[in-house]
Parts: C-alpha cells; structure tokens; sequence
C-alpha cells in the first residue's frame, strides 16, 4: 500500500463521524470495505489455486484412462498373439500403474482442494458482495439495522472461512491487520 492511501485512510478514520440510530457510522463501514477488499483478494487467490489444481489433476486422471483402456485391450485383443500368463502379468502391472497412480491423487487430496477452492471463492465472493450492495444504500435505506451487529456478523463469517482455508504462501494486502493494530494502539 502506497504512503498516500495510508495518509487517506488515517484521515478517514480520524473524522469524527456520529453513530446514527441504526448504528451505522464511518468507521463501520470502512472497516466492511476493509472486509470487502480482502474478500475480493481471497476470491483471486482461490480463483488461481482452483485452476493450478485443475492443471495438476489432468497430469493424473488422463494417464489413468489411458493406460486402463490400454489395459483393457491388451486383456481381449493380445489372446491370439501372446500366451495368457503373459497378458496377465501385462495386465497386473498396467492394473499396478493405475492404482499407485489414483493412490498418489488421492493422498494429496487434488478433488479435496478442488472442492475447498471452489467453496471458498463462492463463499468469499457472496460476503463480498453483500457488503458491497448494504455499502451502496444509503444508511436509512439498509435492510440490516444495526451496523456493529452486521460488522460483527460479516467478521466472523471471514473468519470461518479463512480458518477453513490452507494458508499457502499467497500474500494479500490484508485490510484488516490495519484495524487490529488501530485496536492495540486505543
């Protein structure tokens, strides 16, 4: 983050902004947007991990049907040019392939990470966007009427979420460290 939109956020937070009757104010909603932004980063980074695993599943499943297909040829069309005890042992080491094939997949949980990708970038895509379309209302036209209790419920639904997420080696521009440490310095 630039100087300048360290500059700009201090000043935005330093307003002096009344809490209206609906406990909405400025520091509530900047710290959704603060949400909002981080959601949009967790959506990307997911976006990207959701796709890399796609690629990586292709290098498992495509040599699994093709060598299972191959196998299943060998097994009827090789009976009239080979022995049988052949064709098995052929059989039993394409058959072997597959399997340390699946089993490699399966211990690094590639679908599972799919899944959990996948969940997670629709989950932080729809708190992102209600919070966007509460933000873009006017403060008495807000169907939440209380704004600590939806700051407070759209907190802990990013937290559940991220805890639900393995923390790889992505970086986002964390929004919300900013507010803890606004909170320690009080």
């Amino acid at each position: 983050m630039n100087p300048l939109d360290s500059a700009v956020l201090e000043q935005i937070n330093s307003v002096s902004d009344h809490t209206d009757e609906h406990n909405w104010n400025t520091e509530i909603e900047n710290n959704l947007k603060k949400i909002a932004l981080n959601c949009s980063q967790q959506c990307e980074i997911c976006k990207k991990n959701y796709i890399m695993l796609l690629e990586q599943q292709k290098y498992f499943s495509i040599p699994v049907i093709l060598i299972s297909g191959a196998n299943s040829i060998f097994a009827v069309g090789l009976s009239g040019y080979m022995n049988q005890s052949t064709i098995s042992i052929l059989n039993c080491l394409l058959s072997f392939f597959v399997s340390a094939i699946q089993s490699i997949s399966l211990y690094l949980n590639i679908n599972k990470w799919i899944d959990l990708n996948m969940s997670s970038y629709k989950n932080y895509y729809l708190l992102s966007m209600k919070i966007n379309n509460i933000l873009t209302l006017q403060r008495h036209q807000r169907q939440e009427n209380d704004g600590h209790l939806f700051l407070n419920e759209c907190l802990s639904q990013y937290e559940s979420y991220f805890q639900s997420m393995n923390v790889t080696g992505d970086r986002i521009d964390d929004k919300l460290i900013e507010i803890e440490m606004k909170k320690i310095r009080v």
